[in-house]
């Protein structure tokens, strides 16, 4: 690897989340559409959730449901059970017909989000003719 390529890339700062699958069978009476952002100043630790089953059907048999929730990296520092916990109250305290879910799968991704901007420096990217 180019070194003097590289050297900006690694650079940006990136940040970390954890998200969850939270399977529902019966699926759970939602509203239409895809999800919510979760909003800022209500006391939540949640970020996001998105009904994936109801963007790609094919995620969950039918009469399932498939829920994703989006935490900052902050959670990173609970364990697996503690997060599906965190995430199946504050799932419960926004829409109570969410209650318990199973199977549930954690993802802990860090350093996966690039920042929104880079640092000065950092761009303009190489050129075409630098990166050949």
């Amino acid at each position: 690897m180019d070194a003097a390529l590289a050297a900006p890339l690694a650079a940006i700062p990136y940040g970390s989340s954890l998200n969850l699958n939270l399977g529902y069978a019966p699926a759970p009476p939602l509203p239409p559409g895809y999800g919510f952002l979760a909003p800022r100043g209500a006391g939540y630790q949640l970020l996001a959730c998105t009904f994936a089953h109801q963007k790609f059907p094919h995620r969950a048999p039918p009469g399932a449901a498939l829920i994703r929730v989006f935490y900052s990296g902050a959670a990173l520092a609970n364990d697996d059970d503690a997060a599906v916990a965190l995430a199946r109250r504050e799932l419960r305290a926004i829409r109570s017909s969410l209650s318990p879910a199973a199977p549930t799968r954690a993802w802990a991704c860090p350093t996966a989000s690039p920042a929104a901007a880079p640092p000065p420096g950092v761009w303009p990217r190489p050129s075409a003719s630098a990166l050949q």
